[in-house]
Parts: C-alpha cells; sequence; structure tokens
C-alpha cells in the first residue's frame, strides 16, 4: 500500500461531492487503516466547520514529537521524504494538509477576475459576430449602419434606410457587459448574462425592444413613438425617461427602478390597469403569482452596476453570490444552507478583483470561503 497521499483526490472528494472521483484509490489508500480514516474524516470535519478544527502550532509540533517516537527508524529512513508529512496528518495535524489547501486555492486575481466588455450581435439574417475590443467591425443592414469597436454597438439611419421592420439580437454572456444606442439615438446599458431584441429601425408609431436580464435605459423622448420595453410578465411604456429593469428568468421578481420621468407599468396578460411610476419608484412584480407592488428605494442601489459599483444593502449571501457569479462567471455552493440567509451590507467597485469582496465579506460574516477552478465553495 502506497504511504504518500493523493490530496487532491481527497479535495475533491470533499468539495466536489457531486463530481466523480477516483474512489477506488482513495479507499485502497484508507484500507482499514484507522489513522488513515479518521485524517479524511477530520478533513472533512475541517471544511464544514471552519476554523474551529485549526490546531496550534504547540499541538502540531507535540502530534509530530508523539508520532516520531512510534516509528521504526529503518522505515522512518526508508520513507523519510514522504513519513514527515504522513506523521503529521496522521496526528490529526493540519499544518501540512493547510499548505496543500493554500496551493490549491487559485489566484482570485488571475482565476476569479471581474467581466469585460464583451457580446454577440445576431442579425435579422441569422448570421452572427462576436463583438470584442480585438476586432471594430462596420455593418450595413437594408441601408443602416452598425458599427461597433468592442466596448458599444451603435446603430445610424440613413435616406437608404428601409423602412420595413427587421430584427437585431444583443446577447451578452456571463462575465461581460455592453452598451448600446438604437437607431432612435435612445442609450441601453446591458449587464451580464442578458438579451436585447429590438427593430434595426423603428417604426413610425411605436418602439418596441424585448428584454431578458438586466439593462439601464435612457430613452429619446419622442411623444408621437412611445417606448416600450416587454419582458417576460409585463410591458413597460415611456416617452423619455431613465430606467432600470432586472428581469432574470431564474429570479422570483422583475424590478423596475425610475430614475427620472414617467414610466407606466403594465401586465402582459391582465385586465388590470398598470401602475405608474414617479422617480426613486421601484415596481417589483411577482413572477409567479403576478401580484404588483412598488415601493421607495435608493436608485443607485440599483443602477450602480453601471457606472462600475455594486451596492447592497441587508441582501442575503444567496442573492449577493448569484449577483457576483453572472459578472465574475463563477459557480457558487453552499456547504451550509443557513450561510445563504445571512445577510451583508457593503458597496464595492465591480471592477476589482473578487479576492477584496470575498475578504470583506468573510471577515464580516465570519464564514470560510475557498475557491477552486472557477468554482466558490462557502461554509
Amino acid at each position: 500500500m502506497k504511504n504518500s497521499i493523493d490530496f487532491k483526490n481527497i479535495w475533491r472528494k470533499i468539495h466536489l461531492p457531486n463530481e466523480q472521483h477516483d474512489e477506488s484509490s482513495l479507499r485502497h489508500w484508507m484500507g482499514n487503516r484507522k489513522k488513515r480514516e479518521q485524517f479524511y474524516r477530520d478533513a472533512e470535519k475541517y471544511y464544514l466547520n471552519g476554523p474551529k478544527e485549526k490546531k496550534t502550532q504547540d499541538q502540531i509540533d507535540a502530534s509530530f514529537a508523539n508520532l516520531s517516537k512510534k516509528i521504526a527508524y529503518r522505515k522512518f529512513r526508508r520513507v523519510v521524504s514522504r513519513a514527515a508529512i504522513v506523521i503529521l496528518i496522521m496526528g490529526s495535524s493540519f499544518w501540512t494538509w493547510q499548505r496543500y489547501i493554500d496551493s490549491q486555492q487559485q489566484d482570485y486575481s488571475e482565476a476569479m477576475s471581474p467581466g469585460t466588455d464583451k457580446a454577440v450581435l445576431i442579425l435579422d439574417d441569422g448570421s452572427s459576430y462576436d463583438l470584442t475590443d480585438e476586432v471594430p467591425i462596420v455593418i450595413k443592414e437594408k441601408g443602416t449602419i452598425i458599427q461597433s469597436e468592442g466596448k458599444s454597438i451603435h446603430y445610424k439611419t440613413t435616406p437608404k434606410s428601409s423602412k420595413k421592420i427587421t430584427y437585431n439580437t444583443l446577447s451578452i454572456p456571463r462575465g461581460g457587459q455592453f452598451f448600446l444606442t438604437l437607431s432612435d439615438s435612445s442609450r441601453v446599458w446591458l449587464n451580464a448574462e442578458s438579451k436585447i431584441k429590438y427593430p434595426v429601425v423603428f417604426a413610425d408609431n411605436e418602439r418596441v425592444i424585448e428584454l431578458e436580464g438586466e439593462a439601464f435605459f435612457e430613452v429619446k423622448k419622442d411623444k408621437k413613438r412611445p417606448f416600450r420595453v416587454k419582458t417576460v410578465g409585463q410591458m413597460i411604456e415611456v416617452l423619455g425617461t431613465s430606467f432600470n429593469v432586472t428581469a432574470y428568468h431564474d429570479e422570483p421578481f422583475t424590478t423596475t427602478t425610475l430614475v427620472e420621468g414617467s414610466v407606466l407599468v403594465n401586465y402582459h396578460d391582465s385586465i388590470e390597469k398598470g401602475i405608474r411610476l414617479t422617480p426613486s419608484q421601484q415596481s417589483v412584480l411577482e413572477n409567479e403569482t403576478k401580484k404588483l407592488t412598488t415601493q421607495k428605494v435608493k436608485t443607485a442601489m440599483y443602477t450602480g452596476w453601471k457606472d462600475g459599483n455594486y451596492y447592497f444593502h441587508n441582501e442575503t449571501l444567496e442573492q449577493i453570490f448569484k449577483t457576483l457569479a453572472r459578472w465574475y462567471d463563477i459557480k457558487v455552493e453552499f456547504k451550509n444552507p443557513k450561510t445563504k440567509h445571512l445577510c451583508f451590507t457593503g458597496s464595492f467597485d465591480r471592477n476589482q478583483d473578487l479576492s477584496n469582496i470575498i475578504k470583506s465579506i468573510e471577515i464580516s460574516r465570519q464564514i470560510k470561503i475557498t475557491a477552486y477552478e472557477n468554482r466558490l465553495t462557502i461554509y
């Protein structure tokens, strides 16, 4: 039986229980040896209970000295390069284990850097373009000029622009954001994991777009052509205003937050009249029950993302990390369900590496967060 320990396999077994692992090698290593089985149980317990399982340096030294006496000199000499690790671990000391953990913790600044400007443009004929800052593009579609330098995309009509309604779709992946200027000069900031469908040239009597995800709008005033935003379950109608819409398919609520002007929020499939919002008001639609309510809010809490900031006020860690996961393109797992419901208040520059945000939340809520590949595990 080999004496070396497959730390990586043990790490993955503890942190990624739903994935397949080399169970046979782990069982072979443990065999029927109680100390090795105890080590695995202690390692697992350590990560479920956090810092309470840490040992002092005196305890580590004592464990080492005590177990060293029990090892025959000949055997110790033969495996001395590996035995030191085994001795410490078998004594339930986590000094070596922690060193391995430190080596496996990916550099947050490299592995979990903030999102960037990126999007995929899909034209009416189905052709698509990857929009990045590496390759500027200029497209002419039925007389309309579409131009992107990689951070934004702009539509400019010409006398040759077709009156026939054709649609483009702009899709923002996880870890992305993008800026859009529509053909009427209205401006749209799109957050990560969002999609917007819009006419290349608007009709003469209305301007209608469809949104999934999150976007901030600055709508050009045009009394003859009301501007409407469709999301799942609701329709927002404006004449000229600034507002934020959050309509992710995996969220229980759809919110509309008004900064300036006036908007009317309607149900898609209800005969009831909608709700008219005034600045600093927010409508909240419960997607399941279709209940629509309003509340007074600080708009910066919901629009700060477009200016590069995150504001969290008494939000649960579950909601906070769902937001962060979209921007940093990571997966998040809560080992302790109770941790999901812990609340946090704070503000962050969302263009910084994830490490500072993680450290602030760890210290504030006294929890443990580890990283492996593109996954965060929260204990």
